[in-house]
Formats: C-alpha cells, structure tokens, sequence
C-alpha cells in the first residue's frame, strides 16, 4: 500500500467463511515490552480496537473488539478499576515465543498478565489473571 509516509505492507485477515475481520500491517514492529504495555494501557481507555491492533493475525480471527472488552470488565468487576501499571517483565523466549509479565495495579487488587508474543512481536495469548492478590 502506498501512503504519503511511504510504502507498506497490508495483510488482511479472513475467518473460515472467507469473511475479513481485521487486518495486520507487519511492518510496523515495536519491541516486545512496548508492545504489552500499550496493550494493557489501551484496555482501560476503551480502546479495544488498538488493544486488538496488537494480536497476532492468527488471534485476531479467534477474538474481536467486544471479546477483549469484556474480558477486561470482567477483571475489573473482580479488582475495582484500573490503577497504573506498575512494572512490564520479559520472562524470557523459548521455541520463539516470548512471555512478559505486566504486573496491574487495581483498586482492591495486584496482579500480572501473563502475555505471550510470537518472534514478530505479535500478541498470542494473554492470560487474565482468574483470583486477584488483594492489595
């Protein structure tokens, strides 16, 4: 695709009835800290549809804006709002896959997502925590 800023690429997703639900552009690559972090900023500003930006393309067919929504809602309605988030940890790479930590502050709660990254950076699979440290 040709642009003012220059030339990229587009990838558009399809589901299994050949529909499009999103698209990816796998040019653009920010390390996998800044990638989870602005995952989870994204989340309490209602911003489902950056937060979902992030997702690998694979998971992008399986989990839609008001999917990631309510899995947020639904933390929340177990920790009180959002806070801040208090630290983003690599935990490390295996078999090419990344795991990092983004330990969340919550009103009446601390706790970490656990989110997995592909060798693009590309979220694939983000863990909600399902029983809250109460702070």
């Amino acid at each position: 695709m040709q642009t003012n800023t220059g030339q990229f690429r587009l990838r558009l997703l399809f589901n299994q009835q050949e529909q499009v639900v999103g698209y990816d552009l796998p040019d653009f690559v920010e390390p996998p800290e800044a990638v989870a972090r602005n995952f989870v900023q994204a989340l309490p500003k209602n911003q489902s549809l950056k937060a979902r930006a992030l997702l690998s393309p694979l998971l992008k067919t399986e989990l839609f804006p008001q999917q990631v929504e309510q899995r947020w809602t639904t933390l929340q309605q177990r920790t009180g709002p959002f806070q801040q988030i208090v630290n983003v940890r690599n935990a490390g790479t295996e078999a090419g896959i990344t795991l990092l930590l983004v330990e969340v502050r919550f009103r009446n709660a601390d706790d970490s997502l656990f989110i997995s990254l592909d060798g693009d950076n590309r979220i694939t699979n983000v863990d909600f925590p399902e029983n809250p440290r109460p702070n």
